[in-house]
């Protein structure tokens, strides 16, 4: 049987990337997964703009019906673009908290009144949430109250049995980044400031939603998990090589 078995997954941002991997994986191991996304995405999938209470309320109005709860919900959705702060626009600011901050509000209001004891919530918040980047003045502000909605929802459902955590990637291979004007940048950035000299793919990343979605993490809620292939370590060897020979 796979760690996932009888157990009803919704994964939300799940036609591409983190998403994709992460209902790939679920998928494999046994669960049954309902996918949402505004694009089109692979097995029971259910148009959804998470952004939007009626559609939201409508997907796990959709799970419920067809298998009766929900057990693990991945609020992973999310869109990005870049601005520095004397460009971006409130308009700018609204897209970003709508889709990435409010879906994920969405997500666990709606998904918990559905979810028995022994649920869990995986949020995917970011890096760019608790470390400051050029550029990424909207998108940073949602991702770091992404984990701040998630440390509160651990404390309220708690009492319930449901479980609450979130994961902070650095870049991650995906179509989003690949679609990012800095996407090239951003990647070399990675790999020069991660001790493993790594980008890290989309499904290391699900690895990690599987971890904390599966009852081997049952003592662990209300956290933010860095998946960033070490870079909030420390200095790597491969930064303070460069350095050096720039100084040189």
């Amino acid at each position: 049987m796979g760690a996932f078995e009888h157990k009803v997954c919704v994964v939300t941002g799940a036609a591409s990337g983190i998403g994709r991997a992460a209902a790939e994986l679920f998928a494999r191991e046994g669960g049954q997964v309902v996918s949402a996304d505004l694009a089109d995405a692979e097995g029971d999938f259910v148009r959804t703009d998470v952004s939007d209470a009626e559609d939201v309320e409508r997907l796990f109005a959709h799970t419920v019906a067809r298998y009766g709860r929900v057990d693990v919900l991945v609020n992973n959705a999310g869109i990005m673009a870049d601005a520095e702060l004397d460009q971006a626009t409130p308009e700018d600011f609204r897209r970003h908290v709508d889709v990435n901050t409010i879906g994920v509000f969405l997500g666990i209001k709606y998904g918990t009144r559905v979810m028995p004891e022994g649920s869990a919530i995986v949020n995917t918040a970011s890096m760019a949430g608790r470390v400051g980047l050029r550029g990424y003045g909207p998108y940073a502000a949602a991702k770091a109250a992404v984990v701040s909605l998630t440390q509160v929802a651990a404390v309220e459902y708690g009492g319930r049995g449901i479980r609450v955590n979130c994961i902070c990637p650095s870049s991650v291979e995906t179509p989003m980044l690949q679609a990012q004007e800095n996407g090239a940048l951003e990647r070399e950035i990675s790999r020069l400031a991660a001790p493993s000299g790594m980008v890290i793919a989309a499904e290391q990343v699900a690895e990690v939603i599987a971890f904390l979605a599966a009852p081997a993490s049952s003592a662990v809620t209300g956290q933010a998990l860095n998946v960033d292939a070490g870079m909030s370590a420390g200095y790597s060897d491969h930064l303070l090589s460069a350095i050096s020979a720039a100084i040189a």
